[in-house]
């Protein structure tokens, strides 16, 4: 029987660092090429998803990734196995907050990069134990901040099922126009997701024939304004999730 503790693992607010350098966020106002940051303009260039039932899962993106650009990663196990992400590139991965559902066990785990290695880049997630498919959206956005890439952060979890799923940024966002995604886990299976306009949203695929008790990674992009941010979606039945979102400004 599952456990009916709630555990929230939190690490909001706003990530005042270079994952390279370590520079200061006071210093965190330009893309590779120059650009200020007044004048930056963030956008989603691609991603990638996938799932595997072993301790790892590889996600290949479909184009290489370009210079400067930022990487975000999410992933859903279950049963709380300790994960470990790494690439093909050698990029130097940060760890932007987990979410943990004590009512199923489904953990997402979200990474970041700022000013990515270029190239062909294949993500590779694992678990230190096979309990499981593991699932994994990866996205490339371009136009972002070469340190402090990721301004805010924010995790959320339920205890009884619902359609309506939602998870809300730690503070406000800094500037208009900042990318925005999230990474929802959800269990008893979710085949389709409804959004609000504007919102994508991106689901792993599931064999065909999975149990009707599997979980399902969602995961949603937009744009938003300066300001606090919630990102909602509509499941097509009611279920448990847990959730995290960064902000790529």
């Amino acid at each position: 029987m599952r456990a009916l503790a709630v555990v929230l693992l939190v690490g909001c607010g706003r990530v005042g660092f270079s994952a390279r350098d370590g520079t200061s966020d006071a210093a965190n106002d330009a893309t590779a090429d120059g650009t200020s940051d007044a004048a930056r303009v963030t956008a989603k260039r691609q991603h990638g998803v996938g799932f595997d039932a072993t301790l790892t899962t590889n996600v290949t993106l479909p184009q290489a990734v370009l210079p400067g650009s930022a990487l975000v990663v999410f992933s859903l196990s279950q049963q709380q196995p300790v994960m470990k992400i790494g690439d093909s590139l050698g990029q130097a991965w940060q760890p932007a907050g987990v979410s943990v559902s004590g009512m199923t066990g489904s953990k997402v785990n979200a990474w970041f990069v700022c000013d990515a290695q270029p190239g062909a880049e294949t993500v590779s997630v694992s678990q230190s134990f096979d309990n499981g498919p593991i699932h994994v959206a990866v996205y490339e956005v371009t136009g972002a901040a070469t340190t402090g890439c990721i301004d805010q952060q924010g995790q959320n979890v339920v205890t009884a099922p619902t359609i309506d799923q939602a998870v809300t940024t730690a503070g406000a966002l800094a500037r208009d126009g900042e990318i925005v995604l999230a990474g929802f886990g959800a269990w008893f299976d979710v085949v389709s997701y409804a959004t609000a306009t504007g919102d994508e949203v991106v689901a792993t695929a599931r064999p065909t024939g999975a149990s009707p008790m599997g979980d399902t990674l969602a995961s949603v992009v937009s744009t938003r304004p300066a300001g606090t941010q919630t990102v909602r979606v509509t499941a097509d039945h009611a279920t448990y999730y847990a959730a995290c979102l960064v902000t790529v400004r």
